[in-house]
């Protein structure tokens, strides 16, 4: 069964998998929920104004969005309408101050898979997370893939042009990371953060010899070099 993490265990180490974004104008309010969802080993994302959630979209694959309804740009509803109207997928939750059964109707047929009213505990805020993130595949992803790979999370196994390729633990959850962050530039100590943690005792030999090995079972350009950088994910060859 899923837990509510989707996460795989990397050395006794819980290694994240989710990516949030939080669309919510009050400052105060979206660094602590921020901050809240950090603490539970989220990667997340904040953005102010609902006209520029658009872009973060784009830019980022993401599994979980807390979308406020009152944002300055475009109303939160409208976010949610149009991003589920260019096909996004991602588990919506909307927060609203409006206790009117019809406007919560409304950001519901815009595309929302839940609601909150505001003021909300921490407690609720979980149990909602925790229900959106156990939906079906066409909510949360099962798979990954880019081109002929897929990395099939439930099987915990990958596959390139239908052939079994055996990973280990740390390569499976290294290469997880890099799909969930296609366009991301990644440096070593990043990587040892986000996927062993701030306490785990990983030097960046042990990260190359990682992405060695992973070269040479899926391509040599799966992932490449950015010269005085990190790396970031290419194409399988």
């Amino acid at each position: 069964m899923r837990n509510w993490y989707n996460t795989l265990r990397v050395q006794g180490r819980q290694t994240v998998n989710y990516k949030a974004l939080i669309i919510e104008d009050d400052e105060i309010l979206a660094e602590a929920m921020a901050e809240w969802l950090k603490g539970k080993d989220f990667d997340c994302d904040v953005v102010g104004r609902g006209d520029e959630a658009a872009d973060w979209f784009a830019r980022f694959k993401y599994d979980l969005a807390i979308v406020d309804w009152q944002i300055p740009g475009l109303p939160g509803v409208e976010v949610i309408r149009q991003y589920r109207q260019r096909r996004g997928t991602c588990s919506i939750l909307m927060l609203t101050g409006k206790d009117a059964d019809e406007e919560k109707e409304q950001g519901l047929d815009a595309g929302a898979d839940d609601y909150l009213t505001k003021p909300f505990s921490y407690v609720e805020l979980g149990a909602r997370i925790r229900a959106l993130l156990r939906r079906p595949a066409s909510y949360v992803q099962d798979t990954l893939a880019q081109g002929a790979l897929v990395l099939d999370f439930k099987e915990h196994k990958a596959e390139k042009a239908g052939i079994d390729i055996p990973l280990t633990a740390n390569e499976f959850a290294v290469l997880q990371f890099f799909l969930r962050h296609p366009n991301e530039v990644l440096d070593n100590e990043a990587l040892i953060l986000r996927i062993w943690g701030s306490d785990a005792d990983v030097t960046t030999d042990a990260i190359y010899s990682c992405i060695k090995r992973l070269r040479k079972k899926l391509g040599s350009s799966i992932i490449e070099n950015v010269h005085g950088v990190g790396y970031k994910l290419g194409s399988v060859s």
